[in-house]
């Protein structure tokens, strides 16, 4: 058995543990090879490095399969024989299974930075388009929910429901502009305090990034930013998200009775 072929089993034996078919005479030839068992000992010492190095947060599967994929598509057979040669063939392969690595470790980082920013940027903009906005500034005034409701129809790619909460104003609507999606915001009052109610798109929105806590069977995301609250959830498909400068205990409770509302 050659170099390349005792390697390919021994590599893949491996990672199914399991041994499999060639695994006798692999081992016999590792245990005579030392260009082999060097090898294996190069990428012991760099998985145990990368390991000590990376991040504990995983890379989705279809990342990690598409680099690992890669990496063994260049991979370099060293063949038996030609020792000068085979060195350098090994050194070669374990510098491109290093840099191999730091693509993989560049993915996973550049992955979670990605999903860190959205996230930090989703609850930047719903909380500045909270703060900023101007109360009598609505394309649709009223009080009934039923008004407003059919204001948006036609405007957004689904239809807009207005909670309706126990001690609390409803002041009117507008489209609003978040992460390069158009959504609609309901505007609310309880006393002098502004209430905004956001529902976007949510088929790219995930809540494993966000602070999370649950009531019974509800998750909600919990965060928080310049004195504001914010309360984040999804239900069938869509985003919903209510901001305000009202203690975070209440904004929970309308946000728990918006969702068994159906909204």
């Amino acid at each position: 058995m050659n170099c390349g072929k005792a390697r390919k089993v021994i590599y893949l034996a491996d990672r199914l543990s399991s041994a499999s078919t060639g695994w006798v005479e692999a081992q016999g030839h590792l245990q005579g090879c030392p260009l082999c068992r060097r090898f294996f000992s190069d990428e012991e010492a760099l998985a145990a490095f990368l390991r000590e190095r990376s991040s504990r947060t995983p890379a989705p599967p279809h990342l990690r399969e598409k680099i690992l994929a890669q990496m063994a598509r260049k991979r370099p057979i060293v063949s038996e024989g030609l020792a000068i040669r085979g060195r350098r063939r090994v050194r070669l392969a374990a510098l491109l299974l290093f840099i191999s690595a730091l693509v993989l470790l560049g993915g996973i980082a550049g992955y979670q930075v990605l999903t860190r920013d959205w996230q930090e940027r989703m609850v930047a903009e719903l909380i500045d388009d909270h703060v900023r906005f101007q109360p009598g500034a609505y394309e649709i005034t009223s009080p009934q929910a039923d008004q407003v409701e059919a204001w948006f129809s036609g405007k957004v790619d689904f239809a807009v429901q207005a909670p309706r909460f126990e001690q609390v104003e409803l002041l009117g609507g507008r489209l609003c502009y978040l992460s390069g999606k158009k959504g609609a915001l309901l505007s609310y009052r309880k006393q002098d305090t502004l209430i905004s109610f956001y529902i976007l798109d949510g088929s790219d929105v995930s809540l494993d990034r966000f602070n999370r806590r649950e009531w019974g069977h509800e998750t909600l995301a919990l965060e928080s930013d310049r004195g504001q609250s914010l309360i984040l959830w999804k239900d069938r498909g869509l985003a919903y998200a209510l901001v305000s400068d009202l203690p975070e205990e209440e904004l929970v409770r309308m946000a728990l009775a918006a969702r068994r509302g159906k909204v």
